[in-house]
């Protein structure tokens, strides 16, 4: 990652704001009090630990018999009996406080697994972490970027790099820490059905308005939600037959009997697999990754193994689970082939700094890329936890085996980043701005350690890490944070990724609520889709009135209430999905083989990576003038706008319909509505011109239909 530059106001301001001060902590005084009564000599309080219960672990030195099934046996706390009454009294205040938050179950989070190694202290230099005394790594200038994976070249052959920087800490023996506190077991996640689930978000969101001061949007028409329906779950709009035979459903089902088709196991589910495992590519390696013919990676074989796991409807930490852990070769028909191990592929090397990055930001709902070289301004996460999240990847090794022409990636032994590598305590070094050198092992989030050793067959530490990303609470938020931005335009945070105290969510008790159903209905993707889309947030129009004026999440610090549904631009890949159905509207064409490299050579035209340290991203599909050129001339409007055998304008044209029903159809195609009178009046208009052929004046009426806002409209 490329560092900022300095800017020495701006730090003389920060360091006269912040004056190396942390805020008061209220645990240190108190345990500071009870010392001065004549309490026990009060231990300086570890670094603290802002997501989740710590784990017990016991402080190195701690002997065996002080263990019970990997617990830490404590002695009796001489603590006075009036101590104890507080602190019962005080749980008790807090137990009725969070158990009246209203009828949705409100679990505490899981208690955390303890390890029955011995674990290593909370990160920091060596002083802190070095259990034994090592040589020096060989010098060099503090600048450069440690290097130390084992990565196979093209012949497999593995060449280790040591760390070529030249360390500034000494090698004293680490101090005993305390041991952590165990949180209380949590109770089991309780399953709602899927009404009372329902019942519970449309609660929460009209908390929400009442105490925001706006009414709600109307509910939109049905013909309205319809298109919104199979744009959202399908990725396309719904042909004119599927809209007339929704409404001709009974009313007061018809919208749940069309959420269950669209989420079934016929055609219209393998449609909603082949959507949504675009949309998750997208967000695991971007629109361009796996494109290029340099790249390990390929696109299509991470799009193919998600398309299975959604058709199976796979439990989504299971997905998760394979995605972060996968091993094995990256091109199909092999025998060992693995498509989830493009995800990594596309996102290894460079010391693993990306998959660290890109797993956060997908599975945990955070970013901490910036992390990498300096601690987080703007939230707590340190510059620490980022290393200790790295080091679950660096037993990762990738490479291309010449014989079966394919990429493949494994995990291996990591010996560490030291001078005199090693295994059995394989230890990732990273620099401070100050030049400081410091060392990490592989600690989660939440506090979960891992012992040092690098050797698979001891830990794998991938495997490890795809276990507590899955458990942890961060988890489930993260999806129904994610999807609930994708379906309603806006998530619970902004952006979505970007999760934690710093960035509260605009529906905390709704996030914390759904989140808990997901994962108590066993992270059931589909589940998780009908829940949103039946939800009153989508059922709402999306007209603007003085009522919900102040819902406008556009404005800068703005929060979306979700009182109406908020208009925005198809994406590219929806755009494409739609046309293409209507220029084949006799059959499938999505399905079709070859289907997948003319969609990707389409919208390979829109997309144009950053090649920067995060490897963004931007889209020239944002009414730019390529996007503008294409939609009015390029060769698939063509192809729908065409009049020969098979089209649909030649079916309308020849279907025996009068004029007026003639454009009412193809209204109902573009924009899932009947024509108002003026459009009607002005295509009569068209289509009494003389010298201009009936057929011509319905392409004209067609094209500029599709070429209108309110097609390229999500509304």
């Amino acid at each position: 990652m490329i560092d900022e530059r300095d800017d020495p106001l701006l730090e003389a301001c920060l360091e006269e704001v912040l004056g190396g001060q942390r805020p008061p902590d209220l645990t240190e005084r108190i345990l500071g009090a009870w010392q001065a009564q004549g309490g026990r000599p009060a231990a300086a309080p570890a670094r603290p630990i802002p997501l989740g219960p710590p784990v017990a672990v016991p402080p190195r030195g701690l002997p065996a018999a002080a263990m019970d099934n990997g617990r830490v046996r404590r002695a009796a706390p001489r603590i006075s009996w009036l101590v104890a009454a507080a602190c019962l009294l005080l749980a008790a205040g807090l137990g009725i406080v969070l158990g009246g938050r209203g009828l949705w179950p409100q679990p505490q989070p899981a208690p955390l697994p303890v390890t029955d190694r011995t674990p290593l202290p909370r990160g920091g230099d060596a002083r802190e972490a070095a259990p034994r005394p090592q040589a020096e790594p060989p010098g060099g200038s503090p600048s450069e970027a440690p290097r130390g994976e084992q990565t196979p070249s093209d012949d497999a052959d593995l060449e280790h790099q040591p760390f070529p920087a030249q360390p500034r800490f000494a090698r004293d023996d680490p101090p005993a820490l305390p041991p952590l506190v165990v949180g209380a077991p949590s109770p089991p996640l309780v399953a709602a059905t899927d009404a009372e689930v329902l019942q519970q978000i449309n609660r929460r969101l009209r908390q929400r308005w009442e105490a925001a001061g706006v009414r709600p949007a109307p509910p939109a028409d049905d013909a309205h939600w319809c298109r919104r329906a199979y744009v959202r779950l399908l990725g396309r709009i719904p042909t004119v037959e599927e809209l007339q035979r929704f409404l001709a459903r009974p009313a007061p089902t018809r919208k749940s009997d069309l959420v269950e088709e669209l989420l079934g196991s016929g055609a219209h589910g393998a449609e909603f697999a082949r959507n949504w495992a675009g949309i998750w590519t997208n967000a695991l390696i971007g629109r361009t990754g796996g494109m290029q013919a340099d790249e390990l990676a390929r696109r299509e074989g991470l799009e193919q193994y998600l398309r299975e796991a959604l058709e199976r409807n796979e439990p989504f930490d299971r997905v998760a689970r394979e995605l972060i852990a996968a091993q094995g070769s990256a091109t199909p028909g092999t025998a060992d082939h693995n498509g989830a191990v493009n995800f990594l592929l596309a996102n290894a090397g460079d010391r693993q700094v990306q998959a660290t990055a890109r797993t956060c930001r997908v599975f945990l709902g955070m970013q901490l890329h910036c992390a990498q070289c300096h601690n987080h301004p703007f939230n707590d996460w340190t510059q620490q936890q980022f290393w200790e999240l790295n080091a679950f990847f660096r037993q990762v090794q990738t490479g291309h085996d010449r014989q079966r022409g394919t990429a493949y990636l494994i995990d291996g032994d990591f010996a560490g980043e030291g001078s005199t590598p090693s295994p059995d305590e394989a230890e990732v070094y990273f620099e401070q701005r100050n030049g400081e050198l410091k060392i990490a092992y592989p600690v989660f989030l939440d506090g979960t350690r891992l012992p040092p050793t690098g050797r698979v067959a001891e830990v794998n530490r991938r495997t490890e890490l795809a276990r507590l990303v899955t458990e942890s609470s961060f988890f489930r938020r993260a999806v129904v944070n994610r999807l609930w931005g994708q379906v309603l335009g806006f998530g619970l945070t902004r952006p979505v990724d970007d999760m934690g105290p710093h960035n509260p969510p605009s529906h905390a008790e709704l996030l914390d609520g759904l989140a808990d159903q997901f994962a108590a209905h066993g992270y059931d993707l589909r589940r998780l889709h009908r829940w949103i889309v039946l939800s009153d947030a989508f059922g709402l129009s999306s007209e603007v009135t003085d009522a919900n004026r102040g819902d406008d999440p556009e404005q800068e610090g703005a929060r979306p209430l979700f009182a109406r549904y908020y208009t925005r631009q198809l994406q590219a890949e929806e755009v494409y999905q739609s046309l293409q159905l209507l220029a084949e509207s006799r059959r499938n064409p999505l399905a079709a083989p070859g289907a997948a490299e003319d969609r990707s050579t389409w919208l390979a035209q829109f997309s144009i990576a950053m090649n920067n340290d995060e490897r963004e991203e931007t889209s020239l599909f944002n009414g730019s003038l390529r996007q503008t050129l294409t939609l009015m001339n390029g060769d698939l409007m063509r192809r729908v706008t065409r009049t020969t055998e098979g089209s649909l304008l030649q079916r309308v044209a020849d279907s025996g319909m009068s004029p007026a029903q003639q454009v009412e159809h193809l209204f109902q195609a573009a924009v899932a509505r009947p024509p108002t009178p003026r459009e009607l009046e002005a295509a009569r208009r068209l289509l009494a011109r003389p010298g201009v052929a009936p057929r011509d004046a319905l392409q004209d009426i067609w094209w500029a239909l599709l070429n209108s806002n309110e097609f390229l409209l999500d509304h």
